[in-house]
């Protein structure tokens, strides 16, 4: 599902946002669509967390947390800091 939250070179929507889009306005669903993984919504934040650093960063790694918390000022603690980069190495590895 990583795949799906990218952009297409110059696009302003992720994948995501797009095929969601072409759903809504065909009115035929797209049924993996709807069957991805759902994030808990107390970990939502660390999602948009790392979404955001995505959109600057090649990798999400210590450089890149760094970087997140000297432009934004937000404070990250251990956890998410490990889950942060959990989910890299899952998409790094993912096959």
């Amino acid at each position: 599902m990583f795949y799906a939250h990218g952009y297409e070179k110059g696009a302003k929507q992720s994948r995501l946002a797009l095929w969601q889009e072409i759903q809504r306005r065909t009115g035929k669903p797209i049924s993996w669509i709807d069957d991805r993984p759902i994030c808990p919504n107390e970990l939502a934040y660390v999602w948009d967390i790392y979404l955001s650093i995505r959109k600057g960063a090649e990798t999400v790694d210590y450089n890149a947390l760094n970087s997140y918390v000297n432009l934004t000022g937000d404070r990250l603690n251990s956890n998410e800091i490990n889950l942060l980069l959990d989910v890299e190495y899952i998409r790094r590895n993912d096959d």
